[in-house]
């Protein structure tokens, strides 16, 4: 519980439609303010082990 209401944190397996997948079953359930953090490789020289890199679409 966080401020009164139920929390729920998950990771969904890697890809697209897996993620949809697990949105879609947790907005059936009731979901309705979702957070999504995940993992992702990438080479480049200028990206260390350990940084953060945040997407801008």
């Amino acid at each position: 519980m966080y401020h009164g209401k139920e929390v729920v944190i998950t990771l969904p397996f890697p890809g697209s439609p897996a993620t949809v997948a697990a949105l879609e079953v947790l907005t059936a359930i009731g979901g309705e303010v979702f957070v999504v953090v995940g993992y992702v490789g990438a080479i480049s020289p200028a990206l260390k082990i350990g940084d953060v890199l945040i997407p801008v679409w």
